[in-house]
């Protein structure tokens, strides 16, 4: 799940903040994305900002890239496999029925269909570059690879940092 957060806001606060969770293990990453964006249009959340962790991200950006006009996303995202993963797409032969492994293998449709388009809006990434997995083959976050991170370094609305976090480290870092 991540946060949306958007206008208008309660009064007295900064920000209005919305839950949006999902199941990666039972949906497809085209019927997450599409809950959001109808919850997003229900809602009239113009003026938002999506933000994602692993898998999170790739469905922010989805959402970014099927909102209409007047919507305006903005996109923050930490430690998402914009490339998808190699492992991923190996224990899919380990395991056909898996839907995560669906969603997240870096030679699955949805993840070649996902990674061939641009970035719709600007994209803030937080990269994390520490844990190392032995099961990755090259340097990552104990789950993700940093290149699958990077995917998006050359669009120019892609701006991002590295982090010395694991994947799951990063939750926890201070403001």
């Amino acid at each position: 799940s991540y946060i949306v957060r958007s206008d208008p806001k309660p009064e007295g606060a900064e920000y209005a903040e919305k839950y949006f969770s999902y199941d990666v293990r039972t949906a497809s990453g085209v019927e997450i994305i599409d809950r959001l964006v109808e919850q997003l249009k229900k809602a009239q959340i113009h003026d938002v900002t999506l933000i994602g962790h692993s898998f999170g991200g790739i469905v922010a950006v989805g959402a970014a890239r099927l909102l209409p006009e007047p919507f305006k996303p903005k996109v923050i995202t930490l430690a998402t496999p914009f490339g998808g993963s190699s492992a991923a797409s190996f224990l899919k032969i380990l395991k056909p029925s898996s839907q995560f492994f669906d969603n997240v293998g870096r030679y699955g449709t949805f993840m070649r269909d996902f990674g061939s388009k641009p970035l719709p809006c600007r994209v803030r990434g937080i990269v994390t570059t520490a844990g190392g997995a032995e099961w990755v083959a090259s340097e990552n976050d104990g789950v993700v690879s940093v290149a699958s991170q990077l995917h998006y370094e050359h669009d120019p609305l892609w701006a991002g940092i590295r982090v010395e976090a694991n994947h799951f480290e990063v939750l926890l870092l201070p403001k």
